[in-house]
């Protein structure tokens, strides 16, 4: 037959995040979406239809831990999630070997998750999309800072928590943090639509929270797009993701012994990144109520984010 690819050909690009407990979302901020990102760019780039494929076999707690993850992959991504046998979307036929079409299957073993570059090219994709969502809302700019709502938000681990943390001060933190007034609480974040909780993010100065996968939606932060001297050259000078405001900052409480994950998508964001360590068990959240109030104050009087 001819080896002459028409226009209507499809193509599609496959990429398999197979590593253990592939689907769960704190795994996949660090390990497979940024490696997404790569594949999001070459398939736009080359017009191949993108699809993230993982085997049933890794993924974990089902569909709960991979709902926000669909959403990253479709909006973010312009991608389709694809696990076989159980998802909405699956492979072409011409990618399982029937029908006509061109389909290539990439492993993501050798791309850099742990990366500066992509990570930022990642942050930017979805800043951008959180701000095309807002303009087809009819909203006058992105979600941000308002100084109407107090600055901080704790993102509480809530009851869609997998892992223990030790942290026994919680429930406390979150009722002494209420009464501040300077700070506001959302929890259940895994069960709440991926766009919700990014709007709500987008809207502080400071986030707090317990090492865990509710802390990468740090994403959601505008970071260094906020700043116009550290402005990447992606972004128009006219975007409203690039005007000026003033530094997010960063809170994250540390199990003793654990590793700060997050440390590398603070610095690749541009937030002002403080950690503390507490021991398992500790149940006194006094330290930590005055760490927050720290916080907060520093940023009193400071101008809106854009």
């Amino acid at each position: 037959g001819s080896s002459v690819v028409g226009i209507s050909t499809p193509k599609d690009l496959v990429l398999l995040l197979n590593f253990v407990q592939a689907g769960y979302w704190g795994h996949m901020m660090d390990n497979g979406l940024p490696r997404v990102a790569y594949a999001a760019e070459a398939a736009k780039q080359s017009g191949y239809n993108l699809h993230v494929l993982i085997p049933p076999e890794v993924v974990v707690h089902g569909w709960s831990s991979l709902r926000q993850v669909k959403q990253m992959v479709e909006q973010v991504f312009n991608g389709k999630l694809v696990v076989p046998g159980h998802s909405e979307d699956q492979l072409p036929q011409h990618c399982l070997g029937h029908g006509d079409g061109i389909c290539r299957f990439f492993y993501t073993c050798g791309l850099p998750s742990f990366n500066e570059v992509v990570r930022h090219r990642f942050h930017e994709l979805a800043q951008a999309t959180l701000h095309s969502r807002s303009s087809l809302l009819q909203l006058d700019q992105r979600p941000s800072f308002q100084p109407g709502l107090p600055p901080g938000l704790f993102l509480g681990r809530g009851s869609d928590a997998h892992n223990s943390k030790g942290d026994t001060f919680s429930p406390k933190l979150e009722e002494e943090l209420k009464k501040t007034r300077q700070w506001e609480i959302a929890t259940d974040l895994g069960s709440k639509d991926l766009f919700d909780v990014a709007k709500e993010v987008a809207k502080h100065r400071t986030l707090m929270f317990v090492e865990g996968s509710a802390g990468y939606h740090i994403i959601w932060m505008a970071g260094r797009l906020g700043q116009p001297a550290r402005r990447p050259s992606s972004f128009s000078s006219n975007s409203s993701l690039a005007q000026e405001g003033a530094q997010q900052s960063l809170i994250e409480l540390l199990p003793s012994g654990a590793s700060m994950w997050c440390w590398l998508w603070a610095h690749c964001i541009g937030l002002n990144f403080q950690t503390e360590v507490y021991d398992q068990g500790e149940s006194d959240p006094s330290r930590f109520v005055k760490l927050a109030l720290a916080a907060t104050e520093s940023h009193a009087g400071s101008p809106a984010l854009p």
